[in-house]
C-alpha cells in the first residue's frame, strides 16, 4: 500500500469546523480534498517541468491543460 485510502464506493461527504469537505470512506478514513488538490496540482507541475525539459510540447500542452483544471477546480461552487 502506498499511504493513500483505499478506494471503497461507500463515501459520506461531511463539513470539518473548518469548513474543508472531508470524506469519510467506511467510517474509518477521513480525506481532506484540499490537500490532495494541492497535491495533485504539484505532481501536475513537476510533470510540466519535465516534459519543458524533454521539449514535449503535445505533452506539456496536456498537462497544462489539466493544471488549468485542477486549479479551477478549487474556485469552483459545489453542485446542488
Amino acid at each position: 500500500m502506498d499511504g493513500r485510502p483505499e478506494r471503497c464506493e461507500t463515501r459520506r461527504q461531511m463539513k470539518s469546523p473548518d469548513g474543508d469537505d472531508h470524506f469519510e470512506i467506511e467510517g474509518a478514513v477521513m480525506i481532506d480534498t484540499a490537500s490532495m488538490r494541492g497535491e495533485l496540482i504539484k505532481h501536475l507541475e513537476d510533470a510540466m517541468a519535465i516534459a519543458d525539459e524533454l521539449e514535449d510540447g503535445m505533452t506539456g500542452y496536456l498537462i497544462e491543460s489539466a493544471l488549468d483544471e485542477a486549479r479551477a477546480q478549487c474556485f469552483r461552487l459545489p453542485s446542488r
